[in-house]
């Protein structure tokens, strides 16, 4: 009846398993998530500590080797110009490696001047390496005169001294100085120096002889082939330099396709400055020495269109390089004396090569920022345009360099060559490559057709008319059987 057994204390029950606690699921995996997220954040913090350390360390070894290295660079050039010990080619080779192990050039600028003066007072040793090691001479020699494009370009506004860099430029750029000493034969030292020049100029050989133009030639100088000081002469000398191996490497189309890419793409495409479109064009055009101009043209031809060999059948709506009103204007004034000399096929990839630059163009409007809808009948903003076009006279304007192309394209000898190939066999991509320039020299450009030879000529040729009504009757044919 009564369950009192004697012990009237209640004991606490104790749990091995903890206190039990009724926590929720989500909570309980948030409470997990955020510990792992902890764990793994402070894995990285150790991780990146580490290193930094490691690039820190590594930065303060560079230092101390690049700074031992200097050291033994400068001893070996001091005893190598003042001839306290004989400069063998390993010796030339030990110093061009120390230069290129810890070459920088707001450090190092005095030791390539250095190092410049060496190679063009030793050049018999230079040739001796090449003989004996022909792939680190290349390695090395290349990237030698890179560095010396390098410095001409961004030593302009220095104090330091770019005649050195520029002659070991010249010389090692030379077929001459491999053939003199008798090191390599004609066709070797050829091969030495396309090898080169594809490395520099695919390196922007000519960005650097353009900012050296630009700055160490004056601008106020009129319009001449001939150079107006040294330096010009000699800025022209290097850009003619690759253009000149172009008749010894007829074979190597890679080698034309790179130099006529980089001196369309840093001399020719960008706006022109005074010092390229009073100089360097006319002395490319006009001077002693004969500018490549069907290699000129070939090389703008697409890729796909040369693989295809289809240029005549087919035509093509693109270039290798960016169109521009600069490119149109250059290939206007290096054709201007050969215009008399190409043979049918190559004025047919002329044509293709204006029809495709045309448009590139702008008209007078648009560079003067006008608005174009009410411009066919507003005499006075005629009378404005022509004001304003005188203002901007100079080379450098758009305004010049389009009113320089239309009276291009209006000479006498233009009109003669783009007529030669209304020929018996003309194909119908040729005939609508010159519909389309007279398309755009009427429309784009708002030319009449009697203040303009070309147009005024083909309205009343022939041979011309003939060929179009025979291409629109076979044109309708064509869709009738479809």
């Amino acid at each position: 009846m009564f369950g009192f057994d004697g012990d009237f204390r209640t004991r606490p029950k104790v749990s091995l398993g903890g206190a039990s606690k009724k926590e929720k699921k989500d909570s309980l995996l948030l409470k997990n998530q955020l510990e792992r997220q902890k764990r793994e954040n402070e894995r990285h913090r150790i991780n990146s500590t580490r290193q930094i350390q490691c690039w820190w360390r590594a930065s303060i070894v560079r230092c101390r080797l690049k700074t031992a290295t200097r050291q033994e660079f400068d001893n070996l050039i001091q005893q190598c110009l003042k001839h306290k010990c004989h400069l063998s080619s390993k010796i030339l080779s030990e110093i061009q490696r120390l230069l290129l192990f810890f070459y920088k050039e707001t450090i190092d600028a005095e030791r390539l001047v250095s190092l410049c003066q060496l190679l063009i007072k030793h050049q018999a040793v230079s040739m001796e390496m090449l003989v004996c090691d022909k792939h680190t001479w290349h390695h090395q020699t290349g990237r030698i005169l890179l560095l010396c494009c390098r410095l001409v370009e961004t030593a302009i506004h220095s104090h330091t001294p770019i005649a050195a860099p520029m002659r070991t430029l010249e010389v090692y750029t030379s077929i001459t100085t491999y053939t003199k000493h008798h090191t390599l034969n004609q066709d070797m030292a050829i091969t030495c120096v396309a090898t080169l020049m594809k490395n520099l100029i695919f390196k922007g050989y000519f960005q650097s002889i353009r900012t050296l133009l630009n700055e160490r030639v004056p601008g106020s100088i009129e319009m001449s082939p001939n150079p107006p000081t040294p330096v010009a002469s000699t800025v022209l000398d290097l850009v003619l330099r690759p253009l000149h191996l172009l008749e010894y490497v007829h074979s190597n189309t890679d080698y034309k396709v790179i130099v006529f890419n980089g001196l369309c793409r840093d001399l020719l495409c960008p706006g022109f400055t005074d010092q390229i479109g009073l100089f360097l064009l006319p002395a490319l055009a006009n001077g002693k020495y004969s500018f490549p101009f069907v290699d000129f043209l070939n090389s703008l031809v697409p890729d796909d269109v040369v693989k295809s060999n289809q240029i005549s059948d087919l035509g093509f709506d693109h270039l290798s390089v960016w169109s521009s009103p600069w490119l149109l204007y250059s290939v206007l004034v290096l054709g201007e004396p050969k215009l008399g000399s190409l043979a049918d096929h190559e004025v047919v990839l002329y044509l293709h090569i204006l029809k495709v630059l045309l448009p590139s163009l702008p008209s007078a409007q648009l560079v003067l920022g006008r608005s174009r809808s009410n411009v066919d009948d507003s005499d006075s903003e005629e009378e404005d345009i022509a004001t304003d076009s005188m203002q901007l006279s100079s080379i450098t304007s758009l305004m010049s360099v389009r009113e320089q192309c239309l009276q291009m394209l209006n000479s006498p000898t233009l009109v003669k060559c783009l007529l030669s190939v209304l020929n018996d066999g003309v194909h119908q991509s040729t005939l609508t490559a010159l519909c389309c320039i007279c398309h755009c020299l009427m429309t784009q450009q708002r030319l009449f057709v009697h203040k303009s030879r070309l147009l005024s000529t083909l309205a009343f040729n022939k041979a011309f008319l003939r060929h179009l009504w025979e291409s629109l009757i076979s044109l309708r044919d064509r869709k009738s059987v479809v």
